[in-house]
């Protein structure tokens, strides 16, 4: 393995060339930064420098046997300092120094992971192909799998041997807008149209006399169809996406796989972040089919038309939060970091991506003590 002296690392720290140091071991993070939970500005003040110390401080929050585990992958050599008569020598010696536990993937554990590192490594990893797709490979993972899933990884997931069905299910952030704009405008032409040719209605006339239905009030239908979807993703979020299969059923491991497990194992996966359009399609009938069940057509279409506004939020929310750099102490930098609290801390809690709103009333608020 190359080395590299403590000099020559601290050259490097820039946005375009930024290396960290950890525990006797130099990582180049440049490729990573733009995607690193915490935003890239926190790497860019410790460009050049030794983050072990970091890492291990309980401020702003102590990294997770993942982020050793991610971090592994960009280790590129092991760091030298100067002793006092002038020859350099290596800072780790017989894989251990100062409490931390060094293996020969690169990564460097605190002492108290070292056990689990090596449980994870052994008992998990090693019994899914990289290589091939992981989709038809979970479902084998049994009582593994839960530990597998929240382990995360910094790498592409490929799910189907079917290229046909791997490009559909490859989703850029760009093809949510570009999908269901056009679907929202149908969607806003109809209920229009259905509102001059049918005139005003009355819903739940058996109520008081019902609620008035009028043309002028679509606005406001479509703001109630966005505050509709806000309920709606955080109880897809809680009580679909993060149900836990049980360990016999290989289907249901491969179903929770397939719609958010696969978010939860590799969340820098671009093309794994926003939902596909072709599965979207089927939550989108679901959710038309209840609307329609309990609304009046020209309400349905409105409030469906509001529903989708408001996933096209969360989705593009979502990414952002994952790929982008917010400004310091803005609304989206500290959605950022509650979303990585979820990922990365308790992910029994924080279900809100856009925004905490549910959260309060559904008591599952992730405490942030920066906030």
């Amino acid at each position: 393995m190359v080395h590299y002296s403590e000099e020559e690392v601290k050259r490097h720290n820039k946005p375009n060339d930024l290396w960290v140091s950890n525990s006797g071991k130099v990582y180049n993070v440049t490729e990573f930064a733009s995607r690193h939970p915490g935003g890239q500005d926190i790497l860019l003040d410790v460009a050049g420098e030794d983050v072990t110390d970091a890492m291990q401080s309980s401020s702003p929050h102590r990294h997770t046997l993942g982020a050793y585990s991610i971090l592994g992958k960009y280790c590129i050599g092991t760091l030298q300092k100067s002793s006092e008569n002038g020859i350099s020598e290596s800072i780790t010696k017989n894989g251990v120094s100062n409490g931390i536990v060094h293996n020969n993937n690169g990564t460097s554990l605190p002492a108290q992971h070292a056990a689990d590192e090596f449980d994870f490594d052994n008992s998990c990893e090693d019994i899914v192909d990289w290589t091939k797709p992981i989709l038809w490979q979970v479902g084998n993972l049994g009582d593994r799998y839960l530990k597998w899933v929240e382990k995360p990884v910094d790498k592409h997931i490929r799910l189907w041997y079917s290229n046909f069905c791997e490009t559909f299910s490859d989703t850029p952030w760009w093809a949510i807008p570009m999908v269901w704009l056009p679907v929202i405008a149908v969607l806003l032409f109809l209920s229009y149209t259905n509102f001059q040719s049918l005139g005003d209605t009355t819903w739940l006339e058996m109520v008081g006399g019902g609620i008035s239905l009028k043309l002028q009030g679509m606005p406001l239908y479509v703001a109630a169809g966005v505050l509709l979807w806000t309920f709606l993703e955080y109880t897809i979020h809680r009580w679909l996406f993060h149900i836990e299969p049980p360990s016999n059923s290989p289907v249901l491991i491969t179903l929770h796989f397939l719609l958010h497990g696969q978010h939860h194992k590799a969340p820098f996966d671009r093309y794994r972040l926003v939902f596909p359009p072709a599965v979207g399609f089927i939550f989108l009938a679901i959710i038309y089919q209840v609307y329609k069940l309990l609304f009046p057509i020209q309400l349905t279409q409105c409030l469906l038309a509001g529903t989708l506004l408001g996933y096209i939020a969360y989705d593009l929310t979502h990414y952002y939060l994952h790929h982008g750099s917010p400004s310091k102490n803005s609304y989206f930098q500290r959605l950022k970091r509650y979303h990585v609290l979820h990922h990365f801390k308790d992910q029994t809690k924080g279900f809100g991506i856009s925004s905490k709103l549910w959260d309060y009333p559904f008591n599952t608020v992730l405490e942030d003590k920066r906030d």
